[in-house]
């Protein structure tokens, strides 16, 4: 009588305990995977905002480059007196490869 007396006690104090740490272990899962999922959504915001950021500055060499190639803004800052076709031809390709790799 006096052992079940006793383990009833001990399951009196223990089950609470039992209790409260599974509810602990549950809301601490709950908080890593809200804050996990957080932390994904800010990355991905963070990708995305880089990305759109390189993609602009690409946009905006691409018209540079079309710009500064354009025959109205090329030919006027190639054009020699005396120059004969070839020559002009050549130094034509060459601006543009230079404008390419700038």
């Amino acid at each position: 009588m006096e052992t079940l007396d006793q383990f009833s006690k001990a399951l009196f104090y223990t089950l609470p305990a039992i209790a409260g740490m599974a509810a602990l272990i549950f809301m601490n899962k709950q908080y890593l995977k809200q804050s996990r999922e957080l932390s994904l959504i800010e990355i991905k915001k963070q990708n995305l905002k880089l990305s759109l950021q390189n993609k602009l500055q690409a946009y905006e060499r691409l018209i540079l480059l079309m710009e500064r190639i354009s025959p109205n803004s090329l030919l006027p800052r190639m054009y020699k007196t005396g120059n004969n076709v070839s020559n002009f031809q050549q130094e034509l390709i060459a601006t543009i490869r230079a404008e390419f790799e700038h």
